[in-house]
C-alpha cells in the first residue's frame, strides 16, 4: 500500500491523500501528479528565496542593519539580492556583518559601516549624506556607481562599469576601476582628503569635466587593456593639487589611451613624474601650471598650452609623431629627449616661450622640430640652446620661427646620422657655432657672426633665402 502524500505548498491542502481502498485496489496518486506536486514546491520556494526586495531604511527599532523592523517592509532586512535605501532618521543604521546587497541608495542620513565591508553588485547612487567607519566596496561590472553630494569617512575600494565623481567629499582612501566601454563624464566639484586612485581598463575617464576638483591627497593613476586613458579637465572644470602631493603612475601601469591634464594648478613645489609606456600618449593642455619640476616619459607627448615653472625633462619613446599647437611657458630650464622613431613638434601654430636655457636630445629618427608650420619658438635674452648629454646623434632639429632675443652665444654640436635645420621665421641674435652632419640653411637671419661646420657624407641643399649680418664661415669635413 502507497504512503499518503503530504503537501504544504501555499493554497494547496496540508492534509494527506489517503491511498482509498474501492473494493480491492488501492487507488493511488496519478503518476504525472505524483512529480508535479513536490516539482511546484520546489519551484514556490525557489521563487521565494529569489525576490529581490527594496528595503528602505526607518531605525523605527534600533540602529541595527539585521533587524527587520528597522526596514520598510519590515518583513526582513537587505541581503545579497536586495536593495537598500538610506534616509535621514533618528537611528542611523550601523552594519552588523560584513555584508552583500544589489543596490545601494544613500540620499540623505548617516551609514555607519561599523569597521566592515559592504558591498554592492548593481548600481550605487549616493546623493547627500554620510558613510562613515569602513570600506564601501563597488562591484558592479554592469553597474553606475554616481557620487555627486555624499561626503565618505569610509574608504571606497571597489569596481564599477562606470564611475561618476560629481560633487562629493571624500576623507579616506579612493581606489576604483572603471571596465565599462563608454566615456565616463565626471562634472566635478570634489574634495578628496586622501589618496585617489583610478584604473581604467575601458571606455574612458573623465574628471571635473564641468565644476572644480580639490586634490588634498596623492592621484594614481592606471590605463590598462582597451582603455581610452584618463582625461584630467578638456572642458571648463579645474582642479588643484596641494602643496605636498603628487600625480603618478600606479603599479598597474599607463600603457594605453591618454593621459591629458588640462586646467590643472599644482600648489607647492613637490616634484612630479610621470612614466607611461606601450601605447600611451601624455598631453600637457591649456591652463595647467606645475610649480615643481617636471620630469616625464611618454610614447606620444603633446605640448598644448602649460605652464612650468620647475625644471622640465620630457622624453619622447614612441613611433608617431605628434605636433603640438604650443602656447606653453618654460620659466626653468627644459630638456626634450626623443628615443623613438616618431618625431617631436613643438611650437606647431602656436608660440612657445622659453624663459630658461633649452637642452634637445634624440638617439632615433624622430628628431625635434620646431614651428613645423606656422608657429614659432622665443628663447629669452641671456639664455642658450644646447644638445644635452644624451646626444643628438639621428634625426632633424629643424627650427623654423625660432627667435633668439638677446645677444647670447649659442653652440650646438649634432652627430651621428643627424639634421640640422634653418628655416624662415628663425632669428639669431647671438654669435652661433654649430656642427652637424648636414646643415641645411632655408631662410633664416644671422644677426651675429656665424660658424657652419659640416661633417656628414651626403650632399646638403639648402633652398636659400638667409640673412648673414655678421662674418659667416663655413667648412665642410665630411665627404
Amino acid at each position: 500500500m502507497h504512503s499518503p502524500i503530504s503537501t504544504k505548498v501555499r493554497g494547496i491542502s496540508n492534509k494527506p491523500c489517503p491511498a482509498t481502498v474501492l473494493g480491492s485496489r488501492p487507488q493511488v496518486l496519478p503518476s504525472y501528479l505524483a512529480w508535479t506536486v513536490p516539482a511546484l514546491f520546489l519551484i514556490l520556494i525557489s521563487g521565494s528565496a529569489s525576490a529581490q526586495t527594496t528595503y528602505t531604511w526607518t531605525g523605527a527599532a534600533n540602529t541595527a542593519w539585521n533587524n527587520a523592523a528597522n526596514w520598510s517592509p519590515a518583513t526582513g532586512y537587505p541581503l545579497v539580492a536586495d536593495n537598500a535605501v538610506i534616509v535621514t532618521t533618528a537611528n542611523p543604521p550601523v552594519l552588523d556583518a560584513d555584508r552583500t546587497i544589489t543596490n545601494l541608495t544613500v540620499t540623505s542620513g548617516t551609514v555607519d559601516l561599523g569597521a566592515r565591508t559592504l558591498t554592492y553588485t548593481g548600481t550605487g547612487t549616493f546623493t547627500s549624506g554620510a558613510v562613515n567607519n569602513g570600506t564601501l566596496a563597488p562591484n558592479s561590472p554592469a553597474g553606475t556607481t554616481t557620487l555627486s553630494g555624499t561626503t565618505f569617512a569610509a574608504a571606497i575600494n571597489g569596481t564599477a562599469d562606470r564611475m561618476l565623481f560629481n560633487g562629493s567629499i571624500f576623507n579616506a582612501p579612493v581606489t576604483v576601476t572603471k571596465t565599462g566601454s563608454t566615456n565616463d563624464y565626471s562634472n566635478g566639484g570634489n574634495t578628496f582628503n586622501n589618496t585617489l586612485t583610478i584604473t581604467v581598463t575601458n571606455g574612458r575617464q573623465y574628471m571635473y569635466n564641468s565644476a572644480n576638483d580639490t586634490y588634498n591627497g596623492n592621484v594614481i593613476l592606471n590605463s590598462t587593456g582597451t582603455s581610452g586613458g584618463v582625461w584630467l579637465g578638456q572642458n571648463t572644470g579645474s582642479a588643484t593639487l596641494a602643496a605636498g602631493r603628487i600625480v603618478s603612475i600606479g603599479a598597474g601601469g599607463f600603457s594605453i589611451g591618454s593621459l591629458l591634464i588640462r586646467n590643472f594648478t599644482q600648489t607647492g613645489t613637490t616634484a612630479q613624474v610621470l612614466t607611461l609606456t606601450g601605447a600611451s600618449t601624455l598631453y600637457f593642455q591649456t591652463g595647467s601650471t606645475f610649480n615643481g619640476n617636471v620630469t616625464t616619459t611618454s610614447p606620444g607627448l603633446y605640448m598644448n598650452g602649460s605652464t612650468f615653472q620647475g625644471t622640465a625633462k620630457f622624453t619622447k619613446t614612441g613611433s608617431a609623431s605628434e605636433y603640438s599647437s604650443a602656447g606653453c611657458t618654460f620659466n626653468s630650464t627644459t630638456e626634450f629627449i626623443v628615443t623613438g622613431i616618431g618625431a617631436l613638434a613643438l611650437s606647431n601654430t602656436g608660440t612657445d616661450t622659453y624663459n630658461g636655457n633649452l637642452i634637445v636630445n634624440s638617439t632615433s629618427t624622430g628628431g625635434i622640430w620646431f614651428g613645423a608650420t606656422s608657429g614659432s619658438s622665443v628663447l629669452a635674452s641671456g639664455r642658450t640652446i644646447t644638445v644635452g648629454s644624451s646626444g643628438f646623434s639621428s634625426g632633424d632639429l629643424r627650427l623654423k620661427g625660432f627667435i633668439q632675443n638677446g645677444a647670447t652665444s649659442q653652440v650646438f654640436v649634432l652627430t651621428g646620422a643627424a639634421q640640422l635645420h634653418f628655416s624662415a621665421g628663425t632669428v639669431f641674435n647671438g654669435a652661433l657655432t654649430t656642427t652637424s652632419p648636414t646643415i641645411l640653411l632655408n631662410g633664416a637671419v644671422f644677426n651675429g657672426t656665424t660658424s657652419f661646420v659640416k661633417t656628414g657624407s651626403a650632399n646638403d641643399v639648402g633652398s636659400g633665402g638667409n640673412v648673414f649680418n655678421a662674418i659667416a664661415e663655413f667648412t665642410n669635413t665630411g665627404t
